[in-house]
């Protein structure tokens, strides 16, 4: 399946749902630095299944700095980009579902 995944940059919108249980993450194709007015995938993440952080590749097409969710791969640019895209899903996904903004840390 990881070996036919197309990898390119993507502009990624992470929010809230009417529900507690999950977040709806919408990526967009990104033209001379500014993202597409349509996102070209949308799909839901479930806060209560687990993350995985890959920050090396593996053999299966998986680039370094990968993010494995429940249904997909996502990969960061680089490792402050890996850092806080791991520290939001890892720490904070749950929370952004549940409580105002301002009151996250």
């Amino acid at each position: 399946m990881f070996a036919w995944q197309s990898w390119e940059a993507r502009y990624a919108l992470v929010l809230r749902t009417g529900s507690t249980l999950c977040l709806e993450m919408h990526l967009f194709h990104v033209h001379n630095g500014l993202r597409t007015p349509i996102p070209t995938l949308v799909f839901d993440i479930d806060v209560d299944k687990p993350v995985t952080l890959y920050r090396d590749g593996d053999g299966l097409n998986r680039k370094p700095l990968a993010i494995g969710l429940e249904s997909q791969v996502l990969a960061a640019f680089n490792e402050p980009g890996f850092e806080a895209w791991g520290t939001f899903f890892t720490s904070h996904m749950y929370d952004a579902g549940v409580y105002p903004i301002e009151m996250l840390p």
